[in-house]
């Protein structure tokens, strides 16, 4: 599952998206309709946002979409719950609680380039440096 501040980063860095284009083709990719919000907001502020979107658009159909539901709605009661203070040292983002609730409902990695998710318990995450 790629998040969505890495699916924007993959918009406009197409070396980048070298490393994530064998998921895709091989059908192993995903994304939440959360993080495809992301993106969307993100290439909201570029030029050229139309094209952007269009062009994230395009692969959409051969990503699989995950969706929320009642499972990971109840894991993301129990993600925030352990984030916050005294269990944790803080809450991650709304969006990014979710990804973290998704992942491992559907036995999933977290592609990301943000190091929070090494603060959520049962996330299995893969890390992409900046400039990959």
């Amino acid at each position: 599952m790629v998040s969505g501040p890495l699916s924007a980063y993959l918009l406009v860095h197409a070396q980048a998206l070298s490393l994530v284009k064998p998921w895709i083709v091989g059908r192993g990719a995903g994304i939440t309709l959360l993080s495809y919000g992301e993106v969307v907001a993100y290439t909201r502020g570029l030029p050229d946002s139309l094209r952007r979107q269009g062009e994230l658009r395009r692969p959409l159909g051969e990503i699989h979409l995950y969706p929320l539901n009642y499972a990971v709605q109840e894991r993301d009661a129990d993600v925030r719950r352990h984030m916050h203070p005294p269990s944790g040292s803080g809450p991650i983002g709304d969006v990014d609680t979710l990804i973290a609730a998704t992942a491992p409902e559907h036995d999933l990695t977290v592609v990301t380039m943000g190091r929070h998710f090494e603060r959520v318990p049962d996330v299995d995450r893969m890390a992409i440096a900046r400039g990959s």
